[in-house]
């Protein structure tokens, strides 16, 4: 099985009562120049917040989740505080430029999501000659 040539990943946290900047301060993010943050209103009220690894590049997949939240407390206190009334998750974008290409998590990093209260969500998009 080839590995994905190319990922996007996000942590994403959504709630009728999320305060981006609270949450973000409970859980000590530190904007950079890897994440791209994004705060939206919809139209039923839920605020959604998203960190996304902004680099497009040959990264594997669990180094940017890593990369990810180390812009993030390790304190899982904080974490489940800050996720119990929310919709909180890690999403994938997974790119196929071929068929039969995959990827795996680390059993060590799996724990790490698991920990923090992080629903694993995947949209996988199949190679863009097969659309037609």
């Amino acid at each position: 099985m080839a590995e994905l040539d190319h990922t996007a990943v996000s942590i994403r946290f959504a709630g009728k009562n999320l305060d981006p900047n609270s949450l973000g301060e409970r859980l000590r993010f530190i904007d950079s120049e890897i994440t791209k943050s994004t705060i939206m209103t919809l139209k039923s009220g839920v605020v959604a917040w998203s960190v996304k690894f902004a680099y497009l590049d040959t990264m594997s997949l669990d180094k940017k989740i890593e990369a990810l939240l180390t812009k993030f407390t390790k304190d899982m206190s904080a974490w489940n505080l800050g996720t119990e009334n929310l919709k909180a998750d890690i999403f994938y974008g997974l790119f196929l430029d071929e068929w039969n290409q995959g990827f795996s998590l680390p059993a060590k990093l799996m724990k790490e999501l698991s920990d923090r209260n992080l629903e694993i969500g995947f949209d996988v998009y199949s190679p863009t000659d097969s659309w037609e």
